[in-house]
């Protein structure tokens, strides 16, 4: 089991995180999960899995858990604080309507991550107050996956470097087209989803980004 002092090092490292989102996957989530591990330039996998019944998100996760425990990828799991811990996940990740991340760190204890998803600096700002290891900010651009959530623009990027200290991964929308732009204000760390979920050829795609974002 890793201590939080690993998990905190490997995520201050990170820049590649996938949103594994069982509803906008072309294959099946294991079969991407191996994919991904071949190719070892994802750095976090997050499980999404909000349609599915809880005992499958359980199964799911011990299985993704199983194919990743030899290497150094964080796994963290959207919402089921219990899963997190039933099959030994990295940590949690939280939306802005999901319970209060201090009752999460309580339950959670001290060896997990607790990441925290942000729509504005104000939100960033509380999230990393109130104690998150790291963030995710968006979506930046439009994407279906948020079809009610107007784009942040990437004029938020130009103060976030300055306000947030912790770790923050910018999300939603960014593809091989515009992440040139973001790689241009400095930004770091990515999250992506439907551009990896959805790729019919996930090594084009994830060695594309590695030459951009390692360039």
């Amino acid at each position: 089991m890793r201590s939080i002092r690993l998990r905190k090092r490997l995520l201050y490292l990170s820049k590649f995180y996938f949103v594994l989102d069982i509803d906008t996957v072309l294959y099946s989530p294991l079969e991407i999960v191996k994919k991904l591990l071949k190719k070892t330039v994802i750095d976090i996998i997050q499980l999404r899995a909000k349609s599915l019944p809880k005992r499958e998100v359980f199964v799911l996760a011990n299985s993704i858990k199983k194919i990743i425990k030899k290497s150094k990828i964080l796994f963290i799991i959207n919402d089921y604080i219990d899963i997190v811990n039933l099959v030994e996940a990295d940590g949690v990740h939280l939306g802005q309507n999901d319970l209060p991340l201090p009752l999460a760190k309580r339950i959670l204890g001290k060896e997990k991550l607790i990441g925290v998803s942000c729509h504005s600096l104000e939100e960033a700002k509380e999230a990393e107050k109130d104690g998150a290891d790291y963030l995710s900010i968006g979506p930046i651009f439009k994407t279906p996956l948020k079809p009610r959530t107007k784009a942040l623009g990437i004029g938020i990027l130009k103060n976030l470097s300055r306000d947030i200290s912790i770790p923050y991964f910018c999300i939603g929308g960014i593809n091989l087209s515009n992440i040139d732009r973001l790689i241009s204000l400095n930004v770091k760390r990515f999250a992506f989803s439907r551009l990896i979920g959805k790729a019919k050829d996930i090594d084009f795609v994830t060695q594309q980004l590695e030459k951009k974002i390692l360039a």
